[in-house]
């Protein structure tokens, strides 16, 4: 007997809210994920395995670290330099 495909529903907006969630910089555990949503720890997990929720989750960590280095190029930039002063002051 063939087993018929099951079909997946499209993410959400509980699915985003995760992804989101997922993606702060402060980091929740996945219990408090969970709990703020209003789900259980397990269905976090199920919605981490869905192939659409890894590509959405990955696709928003790197909208964000690409924001980040945006707003921040500037300031590791002076840090660079200033490093790279310190060190020959120091050293050469």
């Amino acid at each position: 007997m063939n087993k018929r495909p099951s079909r997946r529903l499209p993410l959400s907006d509980i699915h985003y809210a995760a992804i989101a969630l997922l993606c702060d910089i402060k980091r929740p555990s996945h219990e408090e994920i969970a709990r703020r949503l209003g789900i259980t720890r397990m269905t976090l997990y199920r919605y981490r395995k869905r192939p659409d929720f890894q590509r959405e989750l990955k696709r928003e960590g790197r909208r964000r670290a690409d924001e980040f280095m945006r707003e921040n190029r500037e300031r590791v930039r002076v840090r660079a330099t200033g490093d790279i002063e310190w060190f020959f002051r120091k050293y050469v």
